[in-house]
C-alpha cells in the first residue's frame, strides 16, 4: 500500500471519529421536564364554614365596602304605666320664677284690685287681679279661663309696665295637644299626641308682655311660644329635637274696683291650680 493510500485512510478515520458524537446526540431521547412537587390533597371545611376568599392579584385593588345606613329597631314601647307616670311628671315639674321675684320691689303705676282683662284677639275679659306681697312687690295674676293664665311681677319699665310671669294653668294653652287618656293610651285615641317632650317644654316656658296705657286701662302684647318635635341626623343618629316659635298675643287690663286679700270676693287663685285627671279607661 502506497503513502497516498494510506493518508486516505487515516483522513477518513478521523473524520468518522469526529460525526459519531454527533450522530448519538440526535437520536437521544428528548430532556424530560422538572418534576413538580406532589400536589397536597386539601383538608375538608368544617360544616356550615364558608371558604376563604381567594387573595386578589398584586395588580387587582381590593373592592371598597361602603357600609349602609340601616335603620335602627324603633325603641320599646312604653307601657300604660309608664305613660301615666310620664303625665303625672310633667304635673310636678315646678314652674320657674322670674328672677324680678327674688329682687328688690320696683315702683309700678299699676294700683292693685281686681280687673278685667283678656288675652288673644277677640276673647272675653275676665278676672285678673292686681295685688302687693309681703315684699311689697306687685303681682298680677291672669286668671283661669284666659286664653293664657299666669301669674308674675309687673313694674313700671319706661312710660309704660313690663311683666314676667309664668304659666299657672295644669294644662297651659297648646302645650298637649290632645286630652290626658290620648297619652295614656294613644291606641284608644283619634287623637294622636306629641312626645312628651313637647309639653315638657312647654309648661315651663316663661312669659312675658309690655302693657301701655295709664289710669284704669292698659294694653299690650304677651310673648308666648309654641313647641312641636322634629327629628335631626340619619339612622343610629337620628334624635328627637323640640323646637319652637314665638307668638304674640293682644292682651287688655281694665280697672274694675279695689280688692284686698280679706276681701272673699276678690281672693287670689293658687299659682297652680288643682284639677282632677280624667285617665279614660282601664287595662
Amino acid at each position: 500500500m502506497n503513502p497516498v493510500q494510506i493518508w486516505g485512510r487515516l483522513c477518513r478515520a478521523a473524520l468518522f471519529a469526529t460525526l459519531l458524537p454527533a450522530c448519538g446526540a440526535g437520536d437521544a431521547a428528548p430532556e424530560a421536564p422538572p418534576a413538580q412537587p406532589p400536589m397536597q390533597s386539601e383538608a375538608p371545611l368544617p360544616a356550615g364554614e364558608p371558604p376563604a376568599p381567594s387573595a386578589p392579584l398584586a395588580h387587582e385593588p381590593a373592592p371598597s365596602v361602603v357600609a349602609a345606613d340601616v335603620p335602627t329597631a324603633p325603641p320599646k314601647a312604653e307601657t300604660r304605666a309608664q305613660r301615666q307616670e310620664r303625665l303625672l311628671a310633667i304635673d310636678r315639674l315646678p314652674r320657674p320664677a322670674p328672677a324680678a321675684l327674688s329682687e328688690a320691689p320696683r315702683p309700678t303705676k299699676l294700683k292693685p284690685g281686681l280687673y278685667r282683662c283678656s288675652v288673644g284677639e277677640g276673647y272675653k275679659l275676665r278676672d285678673c287681679l292686681v295685688e302687693k306681697d309681703a315684699d311689697g312687690r306687685t303681682l298680677l295674676e291672669i286668671g283661669e279661663g284666659n286664653l293664657i293664665a299666669a301669674r308674675g311681677v309687673v313694674w313700671d319699665e319706661g312710660r309704660g309696665l313690663h311683666f314676667e310671669g309664668w304659666l299657672t294653668d295644669a294644662r297651659p294653652f297648646g302645650c298637649f295637644g290632645c286630652q290626658d287618656r290620648c297619652y295614656v293610651d294613644p291606641d284608644s285615641c283619634g287623637c294622636k299626641p306629641p312626645p312628651f317632650e313637647v309639653a315638657e317644654a312647654c309648661v315651663v316656658q316663661q312669659v312675658s308682655m309690655d302693657l301701655k296705657g295709664a289710669g284704669n286701662q292698659f294694653r299690650g302684647e304677651l310673648l308666648y311660644h309654641q313647641f312641636w318635635a322634629t327629628y335631626e341626623g340619619q339612622g343610629g343618629e337620628r334624635n328627637l329635637v323640640v323646637a319652637s316659635r314665638e307668638e304674640r298675643h293682644p292682651v287688655r287690663l281694665i280697672f274694675s274696683r279695689p280688692c284686698s286679700k280679706q276681701d272673699g270676693n276678690c281672693k287670689s287663685k293658687p299659682p297652680r291650680p288643682a284639677r282632677g285627671v280624667d285617665w279614660g279607661a282601664r287595662d
